[in-house]
C-alpha cells in the first residue's frame, strides 16, 4: 500500500510517498513513525484525511478506511518549531 503525505509547512512543502507493507496490522501511531523517519521530522504531529477528520493513534489503517493511493495530511501543533 502506498500513501501520499501532504505537509502544510513551506520549507518541506511537497508530497511524500510512504509505503506500508501490512495495512491490516499498522496503527496510525506506526504510520506516524514511518512518516517521521522518512521526512526527518519529530513524531509530534497529527494525521488527517483530506476530509479533515483527525485519526486516532490506536486505530488501525483498515479501521479508519485508509485505502491504497490515498492522500493524508500532516497537522503540526502550534508550538512546534521545525528548523
Amino acid at each position: 500500500m502506498q500513501l501520499f503525505i501532504v505537509t502544510p509547512i513551506a520549507n518541506i512543502k511537497k508530497t511524500h510517498v510512504v509505503k506500508v507493507d501490512n495495512p491490516g496490522l499498522t496503527t496510525i501511531y506506526g504510520l506516524k513513525k514511518l512518516i517521521s523517519a522518512k521526512m526527518n521530522i519529530p513524531n509530534i504531529f497529527g494525521i488527517r484525511t483530506m476530509s479533515s477528520s483527525q485519526l486516532e493513534n490506536n486505530k488501525y489503517l483498515t479501521d479508519c478506511k485508509i485505502e491504497d493511493m490515498q492522500t493524508l495530511q500532516i497537522v503540526f501543533p502550534f508550538n512546534l518549531k521545525i528548523c
